[in-house]
């Protein structure tokens, strides 16, 4: 249902001001009302119930809070069942089923299910990103246009173009920036791969689930080590084209089809340098191909976190930065 937003008994330019800035007011305060709220009584009523005493608690929020996970679940157990045809084998597979299918990286494919879990694991992931997507799409349009630079780090004008071409970037980017959320999950959905079934799926609330949840530690930290390695490099539409050119191409190789690649090396999508590369990637993990290009103490950080089966895919290059980290400081070989 929808909120009274006069039972809050808000003045109204405090209103107003939220409703300019904040994308779902309604939807965000009950998120954080109802989950809160219930996590705070759980939490006042076991202190209690420790001590033998009486505490007034909300029954329905302590009960929301409970039954949201446990529903989201079972709903993701299934969903996960129909899609792929094994039933859950780690805590994610509940809230982010899979879907049968693998990404660029060979990763398995996974969506996020309707409702406030996805919220949760947002909040929980990285609060402050999430506090920030939460704010008006106007305050984020306006944000990238003085940036010159999208969500994904692409630049939005060609600075070098004529006036006219520029203006034309613009709208092109304004419009789509009014796209529905739908619009924009099937139009995900249909680079990962995915079948017909999975593209309608964003019209029912059902989305791709975030890059993280897909990754394992190793690969979240490595992640965040590549991103501050590269710096704030923003990307010409061009060059966006050309890195979806070769991550399509990775992707077809990592399923055995050489073909999309050989097609896109004929039409000049890619270089005959950036197939061979394509080709070594293909042959390795993610975690291997970001691990090639961290410094020592981040390599090590990285294999701090990696499960074993990682650290016996890393081991070599692992040895490799140890060996030459030893040179550069100076240290003589074994046996010198």
């Amino acid at each position: 249902g929808q909120m009274v937003y006069d039972n809050l008994h808000w003045n109204k330019m405090t209103k107003d001001i939220l409703m300019a800035t904040t994308r779902s007011v309604g939807w965000n305060i009950g998120t954080l009302r109802e989950l809160g709220g219930g996590a705070i009584d759980w939490g006042r009523f076991a202190t209690a119930k420790v001590r033998g005493a009486k505490v007034d608690v909300n029954p329905y929020s302590m009960a929301y809070t409970l039954a949201l996970p446990v529903l989201t679940g079972v709903i993701g157990a299934l969903a996960q069942k129909t899609l792929t045809g094994d039933w859950p084998q780690e805590l994610r597979d509940y809230f982010f089923p899979r879907t049968g299918t693998k990404d660029e990286n060979g990763r398995d494919q996974r969506v996020s299910l309707p409702g406030y879990m996805k919220d949760v694991y947002a909040y929980g992931h990285d609060p402050i990103a999430t506090v920030s997507h939460k704010l008006s799409p106007v305050l984020g349009l306006v944000g990238e246009l003085l940036h010159n630079e999208d969500f994904y780090g692409t630049q939005i004008r060609d600075p070098q173009a004529n006036a006219g071409k520029q203006a034309l970037q613009v709208a092109k980017h304004v419009a789509g920036a009014f796209t529905p959320f739908a619009a924009r999950g099937e139009q995900q959905m249909a680079k990962s791969g995915e079948g017909t079934a999975m593209k309608v799926a964003p019209f029912f609330g059902v989305t791709p689930a975030p890059a993280s949840i897909k990754k394992t530690a190793a690969e979240n930290l490595a992640t965040e080590f590549m991103s501050a390695n590269m710096g704030n490099r923003v990307k010409t539409q061009e060059q966006a084209d050309a890195s979806e050119a070769r991550a399509q191409a990775l992707r077809a190789m990592r399923n055995g089809d050489y073909s999309t690649a050989s097609h896109l090396l004929g039409a000049g999508q890619i270089t005959a340098r950036q197939y061979t590369q394509l080709v070594k990637e293909a042959q390795q993990t993610p975690l291997q191909t970001m691990f090639t290009h961290l410094t020592l103490p981040q390599a090590e950080a990285v294999y701090d976190k990696a499960t074993p089966s990682e650290r016996h895919a890393l081991m070599v290059e692992m040895l490799r930065k140890q060996a030459a980290g030893a040179k550069a400081a100076g240290f003589p070989r074994r046996g010198n």
